[in-house]
């Protein structure tokens, strides 16, 4: 959805689809599943990449408070 770069921090915003899955009588089922807009943290040293911490937007309610205006603006 974006990047942003502060110094060699890289803040990468994307979208992740997260699906659980089981196995019921020997067949792969879906289970729960997410869908939350995130944010990566990227450290880029020495040309070594490394993602060093993350946000998610949090439960429905907290999508839907001023978490997410946090989570994405400055």
């Amino acid at each position: 959805m974006g990047t942003e770069q502060a110094g060699q921090v890289l803040s990468c915003i994307l979208w992740a689809l997260v699906q659980e899955y089981y196995v019921e009588q020997n067949t792969l089922k879906d289970g729960t599943a997410s869908s939350v807009p995130v944010v990566l943290f990227i450290k880029m040293q020495a040309g070594k990449t490394q993602i060093f911490d993350f946000k998610d937007a949090g439960e429905g309610y907290q999508y839907l408070t001023v978490n997410s205006r946090r989570l994405f603006c400055h």
